[in-house]
């Protein structure tokens, strides 16, 4: 029984490294020479992800006293298809994947929706940068000359010269004065747009509407 109450809720989108480097250091196969360079890999890869995080905390605290500060963090959610529904003979009947993209602001809230299906449109950098620059262009107030952006390592969609270009057309133009682009490592990429995420994953849709309701 103690053994039993000693077991933790079990992990999901663990990271990779981390993975594989904890199971260099347990396994017995491994000597101790390889176990020690496993455990010094495995505490910079931690405090790496660590200082993402803290930059992320440092912004939203500083865009939080300055007017002329924001702070965004954006990314794409799980695909959903539809219908979804916790019943596994209709897995088969999936018909349409949705992609919904999200934008959180710091210095407001609600975050913002973006909800598309596969017959719209694809899912890669030119959608993206669309989003983002909608939003951009709706919601960050013109007395805002700093911009932080912070999203996932995400190739097709976010580390790429689609988005770079985005990025230094409004440095250029004298809209923004800086622009501040963070990426974490792989596998440590939780972001307040990921709370978003959870209220969708445990619901029940049948068509797209569905998915609209838990947006408001």
């Amino acid at each position: 029984m103690k053994v039993y109450n000693e077991f933790g809720r079990p992990q999901i989108d663990t990271c990779c490294e981390c993975e594989l480097l904890n199971t260099t250091i347990k396994k017995p196969q491994f000597n101790e020479t390889a176990k020690r360079v496993a455990v010094a890999q495995l505490l910079v890869h931690k405090r790496r992800s660590k200082k993402f995080y803290s930059s992320l905390r440092q912004r939203k605290e500083y865009c939080a006293e300055q007017e002329k500060a924001m702070l965004l963090c954006f990314d794409y959610m799980a695909n959903i298809s539809l219908p979804t529904i916790k019943v596994q003979e209709k897995y088969d009947l999936r018909q349409l994947c949705v992609y919904p993209f999200v934008i959180h602001n710091s210095n407001k809230d609600p975050a913002t929706f973006y909800l598309y299906h596969q017959g719209v449109a694809g899912k890669g950098s030119n959608e993206v940068c669309f989003f983002l620059k909608k939003s951009i262009d709706e919601n960050v107030p013109a007395n805002v000359d700093e911009v932080y952006l912070y999203t996932d390592i995400c190739t097709g969609h976010n580390k790429n010269y689609t988005m770079i270009r985005l990025l230094m057309q409004p440095t250029d133009s004298g809209r923004f004065k800086k622009v501040v682009y963070r990426l974490p490592i792989r596998g440590h990429s939780y972001l307040p747009c990921d709370r978003v995420f959870g209220l969708v994953k445990h619901d029940r849709f049948y068509t797209l509407k569905d998915i609209t309701e838990i947006q408001k």
